[in-house]
């Protein structure tokens, strides 16, 4: 389960079992928005992460996350190319004032959610996903496609969006980050 839920692949041959796109008209207005804000927005596919020029945040993302980024013009994106998650990574209060504004310009035709690293406790990095994407929507299309019930599911969490899942499942682990 990847992407917030947006993406889930067999554990065992990778194929895609669940996978829910941000609608290419949204990406296009979303990167707009971003680029008049003057805030950093990545883009990622099930295989590739897209950034448009080099940055602190793809140091950060290539250093400490090990991703290695694709440059490309987002206008110039591929068609046929399933964007599935766009990150908003902000660190000054003008960019996550920015980042507040695109917030509620999306809201209710974009999911957006939060999350930090410790090493860098001062970023955010906002996960902008399709609208309606959940771990537990995700997580309900793998158990039905492993053919498993929920009681037969394992899940550790960190967080609040893990709450959903992990209150399903059969065993769960909630730890800290």
């Amino acid at each position: 389960m990847f992407f917030d839920g947006a993406l889930v692949s067999d554990p065992h041959t990778g194929e895609e079992v669940f996978i829910r796109t941000i609608d290419r008209s949204l990406v296009g207005e979303a990167v707009e928005f971003a680029h008049r804000s003057d805030i950093i927005f990545d883009l990622f596919s099930a295989t590739d992460y897209f950034a448009e020029k080099e940055s602190w945040v793809t140091d950060i993302r290539r250093d400490y996350f090990g991703i290695v980024p694709t440059f490309i013009d987002f206008g110039r994106l591929p068609e046929d190319e399933k964007i599935i998650k766009g990150t908003l990574v902000v660190c000054s209060q003008e960019e996550k004032a920015a980042a507040d504004r695109f917030r509620r310009h999306f809201d209710g035709r974009l999911t957006l959610s939060m999350s930090k690293t410790p090493a860098y406790p001062d970023i955010d990095y906002i996960n902008v996903l399709a609208p309606g994407v959940s771990k537990k929507s995700a997580l309900d299309a793998l158990v039905g496609h492993l053919g498993i019930s929920l009681e037969q599911v394992m899940a550790i969490g960190d967080g609040v969006n893990d709450v959903p899942v992990l209150s399903s499942v059969g065993l769960a682990v909630a730890m800290g980050n």
